[in-house]
């Protein structure tokens, strides 16, 4: 069947699993946020309890005198109290914070995670497209050589051609067909490869879209490129996010220094009365009301080496970020030379074709004249194929040094 990069494209974002696990990162990461905040949410607790007391003793401060007094022996108790936290330090809100820096970075590691499943779809998409033309290239010089090898044997028969000369052509053809097994088992492997990653069924072929090596491509100038990988790629964007959660890192472990503050209210029934003297069988009823304010002192002493080290890790994530800047910078430049390269040789791929062709054809002339011996026709058969091949695979080049610029900028 036929498909289109677009199609492969789409059915990847679908079936992927790699993308898949990245898409869950995100939700993993979103449902992270929705428990930060509900640490702005008050906290209730009840207890409802029973139990069977024991008769109490009496003695003396000395320990003599021992007497047991009676004691209801049914008790039963019930609590509820409510706790609001009004300030914690900017610890719940930092929380929150992170949460969602952590849940954007989920999604440019996801948006990067595509850019690379794409890119790798459209090297095996493009290495399909030249598999696919070497083998009609090598199926016309097969057919081309047959022809001729079907004249060289009808010299023979006239006794104007050797016996080594069709041999030698018929070892020629014996490559071909060589080379034939050869593209059709790496087709196989890659219809295998695009079938995996996009989920289609495994009887299916893939036919790739013949004109997509033939679409134009978009001139930019090295600096456009650059100002678009600055812009737009997910690994700087990612890295600038990495910075942003190591900073608000510093901002949560500085918030362990501050109080907290908070209402809280509670309400208890509780029976019998065994603080009294003699216990009392009733229950006793009482409700509460109040702020309070919490402090750890050990944070005078721990929080500054938790800072540090966050600050540490901030610093270190801002070089980071101006590595992976300069990777891009460098990568980009080196794609963008290597298909402008592609792109200025094509020319001369087209020009040596012609002529690769114009010789075939001369040679090919002469030789059924008896002017040539069989290893010109074999060098000029040779060189039209290979002409042919280094043409169409330089088509292939071009789109996938572009494909590269156009990862790389965050745009395929």
């Amino acid at each position: 069947m036929h498909y289109s990069l677009s199609d492969i494209f789409a059915l990847a974002d679908q079936n992927s699993h790699q993308l898949k696990v990245s898409q869950v990162g995100i939700e993993k990461a979103d449902r992270a946020v929705r428990v930060a905040k509900d640490g702005k949410l008050p906290v209730i607790e009840s207890f409802l309890g029973g139990s069977y007391i024991g008769n109490q003793t009496l003695m003396s401060r000395g320990f003599a005198d021992a007497s047991s007094v009676a004691t209801p022996h049914w008790g039963n108790a019930m609590t509820l109290e409510i706790k609001q936290s009004i300030y914690e330090g900017g610890s719940i809100t930092g929380a929150i914070t992170l949460g969602e820096l952590e849940s954007q970075l989920a999604r440019l590691q996801h948006e990067q995670n595509k850019q690379e499943v794409r890119f790798t779809l459209s090297s095996w998409y493009l290495s399909l497209c030249r598999l696919c033309n070497e083998e009609k290239i090598y199926l016309s010089s097969k057919h081309q050589a047959e022809q001729l090898l079907e004249q060289m044997r009808a010299c023979f028969e006239q006794g104007t051609v050797l016996k080594s000369d069709v041999t030698r052509y018929r070892l020629y053809l014996k490559d071909i067909e060589i080379e034939l097994e050869k593209i059709q088992n790496q087709q196989t492997t890659l219809n295998y490869y695009l079938l995996t990653v996009t989920g289609l069924p495994s009887h299916i072929k893939i036919q790739p879209d013949e004109s997509y090596p033939h679409a134009e491509t978009k001139v930019t100038g090295d600096t456009e490129w650059q100002q678009e990988v600055n812009l737009n790629s997910f690994r700087i964007k990612t890295a600038r996010k990495e910075e942003a959660i190591f900073f608000q890192q510093i901002e949560n472990a500085r918030s362990a220094k501050r109080p907290s503050i908070y209402l809280w209210a509670s309400e208890s029934l509780q029976g019998p009365i065994v603080s009294a003297m003699p216990p009392i069988n009733k229950n006793l009823n009482n409700w509460q009301l109040g702020v309070g304010l919490r402090f750890t002192i050990s944070s005078f002493y721990t929080a500054n080496k938790k800072v540090r080290l966050h600050e540490s890790a901030w610093r270190q994530s801002k070089e980071n970020l101006q590595l992976t800047i300069d990777r891009e910078q460098m990568e980009v430049n080196e794609a963008y030379l290597k298909w402008t390269e592609s792109v200025n040789q094509l020319k001369v791929r087209e020009e040596y074709k012609e002529l690769a062709d114009e010789n075939y054809e001369v040679v090919s002339e002469r030789y059924l004249n008896g002017l040539a011996i069989v290893t010109e026709m074999l060098d000029a058969s040779t060189e039209q194929l290979s002409a042919e091949l280094k043409l169409a695979n330089k088509r292939i080049e071009i789109y996938y040094n572009y494909s590269r610029l156009k990862k790389l900028a965050g745009l395929l």
